[in-house]
């Protein structure tokens, strides 16, 4: 029964991902309704910055609805928003129209994000780092799935008509999941084997003592380092790759020019996906046995290492080579950062 109930938190997780993950898919479409040019590409990344400030905001408020209520009492709303949301973004033609559209999906979004995790965590409170982990990387490895026939849809269809299709299938699919949720039974977690104490305090804490923490300020800020970096890597990899002359290069050939499934652009977005449904639940198991400071420090060593080898790579090589190296390494370098909100997961009790 658990393992079920994981998996379905997964599943939900798995179709909300593709807005933010696959947002670099549909950004010249974009651009191109609002006019082209370098004024229409700030509107689409004004779009997108509305969809972080609402899925920041309806994280917490949908978590503290979620601690006291079924799955269904945000899972279904969340559904709801979500799909419809971003079938709005399929016919959006002005900066309002698209940011109010991504705002609504961000909201649906957040829901399931918040409502998912606390669910998996609470039928696994002796693992609470691999049951986020777990989860999360739905949002990471499961939007990988997606991609390659999103990308098709839009070369085929137009970003319209496969924005509409992909919003009612993952919606459809949000809500049966929904729908199948069940808390887990009274006296679950005293029957369950305990893990390692974690050496804090921070257990059981309400949600006024525990913003009041500074153990939940350094986790807030290391949630937002995280958001300033990985976001603005998933909005902006399409310009990125512009700005290097790599967007049209192979990822698999070296000096070829790209066609189809080997364009860099798609090859990144998927590389990364797959990173970070990898490194998720690995880092959250690593945290859950070696303690979740330790865990971040050394998940934080390792991408600066690699971000810094990536800029030199990406400066110092010519395009040819510098495509297969955007391609490939991006999920690497950026996974580690990504993967640490499985690891802020002090609080809660056990």
């Amino acid at each position: 029964m658990a393992a079920a109930q994981l998996g379905l938190a997964c599943v939900a997780m798995i179709c909300v991902a593709s807005v933010q993950e696959g947002w670099a898919l549909f950004v010249t479409a974009f651009q191109q309704r609002l006019g082209g040019g370098p004024g229409a590409l700030v509107q689409v990344s004004t779009a997108f910055s509305a969809f972080v400030c609402c899925q920041t905001a309806a994280v917490p408020l949908s978590g503290h609805v979620a601690d006291r209520h079924s799955p269904q009492t945000t899972l279904i709303p969340a559904a709801l928003l979500f799909g419809g949301g971003w079938y709005m973004a399929a016919r959006a033609e002005s900066l309002a129209a698209l940011s109010l559209s991504f705002g609504v999906a961000a909201v649906g979004v957040g829901a399931v994000y918040a409502t998912t995790t606390a669910h998996a965590i609470r039928w696994f409170p002796h693992r609470r780092g691999l049951a986020a982990g777990l989860t999360s990387s739905g949002y990471g490895a499961g939007a990988a799935l997606f991609l390659a026939s999103i990308q098709h849809d839009v070369g085929v269809h137009g970003a319209g008509v496969t924005i509409e299709r992909w919003s009612m299938r993952l919606g459809s699919a949000v809500l049966l999941a929904a729908l199948l949720m069940r808390p887990p039974p009274a006296g679950h977690q005293q029957g369950l084997k305990k893990a390692a104490p974690e050496q804090s305090s921070a257990a059981g804490l309400s949600p006024g003592e525990m913003v009041r923490t500074e153990l939940f300020g350094w986790c807030f800020l290391v949630m937002m380092l995280i958001a300033c970096t990985g976001l603005v890597v998933t909005a902006q990899l399409r310009p990125i790759a512009e700005s290097y002359g790599l967007l049209e290069r192979s990822a698999w050939r070296i000096g070829r020019p790209a066609g189809g499934e080997s364009s860099v652009l798609l090859v990144a977005l998927q590389v990364d996906m797959i990173f970070l449904g990898l490194l998720r639940p690995l880092w959250g198991a690593v945290s859950d046995r070696n303690g979740r400071p330790q865990t971040l420090f050394a998940s934080f060593a390792l991408q600066t290492i690699l971000a810094t080898l990536l800029w030199l790579a990406l400066t110092r090589l010519p395009p040819e080579l510098g495509a297969p190296v955007l391609a490939w390494a991006t999920g690497p370098t950026f996974a580690g950062c990504k993967c640490s909100r499985s690891l802020c997961v002090f609080f809660g009790r056990s």
